[in-house]
C-alpha cells in the first residue's frame, strides 16, 4: 500500500458513522514512519528577529522554483501569522506579515494563527495550494485578548485571491466557523480553547464531503480533573463551501 493511502486511510478511519470502522495496523504505522523519518537535521533556519519573540507552526508550500512557508509570530500580545520564502529550503528571507493584529473590536483582534489550507496531500508531490471558488484558503484560530493563547480561541477562515507567495492581508470571515460554545461541542473540547488546524479537499468526499478539517482543541474529561491541567486531542469537520463548517463525529479521532 502506498504511504499516501495509509496516511489517508489512518486519517478518515473514524470520519462517518456511514462507512464501517477500520483500523490502522501496527505494521502500517511502522511503514509510515520509516518513510518519513530522515537523518539529516540542518539546526535553525529561521530565529526571531529579539528575544521577546517566539516563533511556531511553519507551513511550506511551493510555487515555481521556490519555496515558501506561512509561520507565526508571538510578540508578547499575541500571535500573528507570516510570509517567509526560499530558494533552497535552508536559507530563508521573511517576507512580511499575512494576518496583523489590531484594535478594531473584532472577534480575532489580537490572535491570528494561520495555516495554510487545500495543500497537495500527494507524497512527494508537487507541494502546491489548491484553489476553491477562485480563492486561496487558511483556517486559524483566533482570538480578542491579549496574551499567551487567552481563552476564549475559535478557529475561524481566511482567504485570499492573489497567490498567497504575495504578502497581503488575507480577507477573514466576519464571525468564527467553529467555538467552544456551538450547540454540537463535543465533550473533548469543553475548555475554551480550539488550536491548530489542517483543511484537505477530499475529492472522493469520503466522509460525503469534500473539505476536511482536522484540528486541536482543549478538554478536562479525565475524573476529578485538576482545573489547571488539560488534554489536547485531534477532532474532524467536514464542510461543502470552506465556509460553514459542521463537527463530523462525537469522539476525536
Amino acid at each position: 500500500m502506498k504511504i499516501r493511502y495509509i496516511i489517508l486511510a489512518f486519517l478518515l478511519s473514524h470520519s462517518s458513522v456511514l462507512f464501517a470502522q477500520q483500523q490502522v495496523t501496527a505494521k502500517d504505522m511502522q511503514a509510515i514512519y520509516e518513510e518519513v523519518k530522515t537523518p539529516h537535521k540542518y539546526g535553525l533556519v529561521m530565529v526571531p528577529g529579539s528575544n521577546d519573540q517566539k516563533m511556531d507552526c511553519p507551513t511550506i508550500f511551493k510555487k515555481g522554483n521556490k519555496w515558501f512557508m506561512t509561520y507565526l509570530i508571538f510578540d508578547g500580545n499575541g500571535y500573528e501569522t507570516w510570509l517567509a520564502s526560499s530558494k533552497n529550503l535552508l536559507d530563508w528571507k521573511n517576507e512580511g506579515k499575512l494576518m496583523s493584529a489590531e484594535n478594531e473590536g473584532h472577534w480575532d483582534d489580537y490572535q491570528k494563527a494561520g495555516y495554510n489550507a487545500l495543500q497537495s496531500t500527494k507524497w512527494g508531490g508537487n507541494y502546491k495550494l489548491g484553489k476553491y471558488d477562485g480563492k486561496y484558503w487558511m483556517s486559524y484560530f483566533g482570538g480578542n485578548s491579549k496574551g499567551y493563547e487567552p481563552e476564549p480561541l475559535s478557529i475561524g477562515i481566511a482567504y485570499a485571491k492573489k497567490h498567497p507567495s504575495k504578502v497581503q492581508e488575507w480577507t477573514r470571515l466576519a464571525k468564527p466557523v467553529l467555538t467552544s460554545q456551538d450547540a454540537d461541542v463535543r465533550w473533548w473540547e469543553n475548555r475554551n480553547k480550539l488550536f491548530k488546524s489542517t483543511v484537505i479537499h477530499d475529492k472522493e468526499q469520503l466522509t460525503g464531503h469534500p473539505f476536511v478539517m482536522y484540528y486541536n482543541a482543549v478538554g478536562d474529561s479525565l475524573k476529578d480533573n485538576k482545573k489547571t491541567r488539560w488534554y489536547e486531542r485531534i477532532g474532524m469537520a467536514v464542510s461543502d463551501d470552506m465556509v460553514n463548517w459542521k463537527r463530523s463525529h462525537k469522539d476525536p479521532v
